[in-house]
C-alpha cells in the first residue's frame, strides 16, 4: 500500500487526488505496474500488481493516513517544494520539505523498529544539514504503564530525556489534531539507589499541547543553532555521478554521507563498466 504512484508521463499522482482510475500507474520506487484502490473504510492508495519486495511498501494504515495529513498541510503552507515518500542517499524520508537553506524531513513513525536503524537515519540526514522531525503515531510509543508513569522506547529517551540529538530532531506524539510535546522526568527507582532507566513521569507543567497546524508553524519557524554532528563516515559505499560536460566524468560519492571523495578516472571509470 502506497499513497503516491507515478503515471505515464511521470507524474507523481496522490491517490485522494486520482480522477482516471483506468490509467496506468507505476511503483515511484521500483517502477512496477501499480493498481489503484479506491478504499471506502479505508485509506485510499495503490498496490502492486503482483507481489513484490519492493521497500517502498509502508507499515500502516495509521503510518499513510497521518502521512497524507501532514503532506496535505504542508502543500497549503506553501512554503517550499514538498516530497513524499523521498530518497535522501540510501534512505527514503516520510516527507522532504525543501526551502533551499533550512530543508525539513519528516518522519510519521507508527511501528518500532531496531535503535541501530534510527541511528542511521539520523546521521545520514545530519550529514546532509536536514533538519529531522519524528512524529510519533499509534500504540507502539509513550506506553502508559500506571497512571503517570511510561515506558519508553530507545528512540524517544534519545529524543525526549536526552537531548542527544540537539537542535536537529525534534520529537512529538499525535493523536488525531492533537499534537503532545513532552518532557519527562526519570523515576526513582524504588528500594534501589538512584533512578529507572526505562521509566519515566511526564511533567505536566512543562508538557505542551498543539493542533498539528501550529506545531507545522513552529517547526518552520525553527532555527538548529546547535546541530548534532554524527560520528565521522567511512565512506564504503559510493555511487558514480556523471558530470555532462565537454569531456564526460565521473564524481565519486559517498552515499551514507552524500560528501564529494574525488574525480573518477576514466579508466577506472571505463573497468567498472560507466559510459565515457
Amino acid at each position: 500500500m502506497a499513497l503516491f504512484a507515478q503515471t505515464a508521463d511521470n507524474s507523481m499522482v496522490y491517490a485522494r487526488d486520482v480522477v482516471d482510475r483506468g490509467q496506468d500507474f507505476f511503483c515511484r520506487n521500483c517502477t512496477q505496474p501499480m493498481v489503484f484502490v479506491d478504499a471506502q473504510l479505508k485509506v485510499k492508495h495503490f498496490r502492486h500488481k503482483v507481489d513484490t519486495s519492493c521497500e517502498s511498501e509502508p507499515e500502516t494504515e495509521e503510518h499513510e493516513h497521518y502521512k497524507g495529513v501532514v503532506y496535505e498541510l504542508l502543500k497549503q503552507k506553501n512554503i517550499g517544494e514538498v516530497y513524499p515518500e523521498h530518497s535522501i542517499g540510501p534512505v527514503r524520508a516520510d516527507i522532504y520539505l525543501k526551502r533551499g537553506w533550512r530543508n525539513v524531513v519528516f518522519e510519521i513513525q507508527a511501528t518500532n523498529y531496531s535503535f541501530s536503524k534510527y541511528q542511521d537515519k539520523i546521521a545520514i540526514y545530519a550529514f546532509r544539514k536536514l533538519q529531522v522531525v519524528y512524529i510519533f503515531v499509534g500504540s507502539d510509543f509513550c506506553a502508559e504503564v500506571r497512571p503517570h508513569v511510561y515506558s519508553l522506547k530507545e528512540i524517544e529517551k534519545k529524543i525526549f530525556n536526552d537531548k542527544e540529538y540537539r537542535d536537529t530532531v525534534v520529537g512529538c506524539y499525535l493523536d488525531g489534531e492533537t499534537v503532545t510535546i513532552p518532557s519527562f522526568k526519570q523515576k526513582w527507582a524504588k528500594g534501589r539507589a538512584g533512578q529507572c532507566t526505562d521509566r519515566f513521569i511526564i511533567n505536566y507543567e512543562e508538557t505542551k499541547r498543539v493542533n498539528l497546524d501550529a506545531f507545522l508553524d513552529s517547526i518552520l519557524e525553527r532555527y538548529v543553532t546547535k546541530p548534532f554532528v554524527p560520528p565521522p563516515c567511512d565512506h564504503k559505499e559510493k555511487e558514480y555521478q556523471k558530470s555532462e560536460k565537454e569531456i564526460p566524468r565521473y564524481k565519486e560519492i559517498c552515499i551514507r554521507c552524500g560528501k564529494f571523495i574525488r574525480w573518477l578516472p576514466n579508466k577506472e571509470a571505463k573497468a567498472l563498466g560507466l559510459e565515457i
